[in-house]
């Protein structure tokens, strides 16, 4: 019994020790999409449910400091799985 225990515990850290990427590659969760953009703006949609909700969050806004070249404004998009920003330039 102590010997499955200890197995499923060191499973449980090996788990939480994978790389970042590794794990969303494994969720189910798409990864983030654009969903309009223009020279001075960016929709993108990201999934917000389950365990990879944050590092959608953040890969989206990476995507919208790529698109902008650095700065931006968040404007509208209050809604939880949309960012939608402003270039400032």
């Amino acid at each position: 019994m102590r010997p499955l225990v200890l197995s499923i515990a060191a499973l449980t850290l090996a788990g939480c020790a994978l790389p970042n990427k590794l794990l969303q590659s494994a969720s189910l969760a798409p990864p983030p999409s654009v969903i309009y953009q223009s020279a001075g703006t960016i929709g993108v949609e990201y999934a917000d449910d389950g365990l990879m909700r944050l590092s959608n969050r953040q890969e989206a806004l990476a995507m919208v400091e790529q698109h902008c070249g650095g700065q931006y404004r968040l404007v509208g998009g209050a809604s939880e799985g949309r960012i939608e920003a402003e270039c400032v330039r």
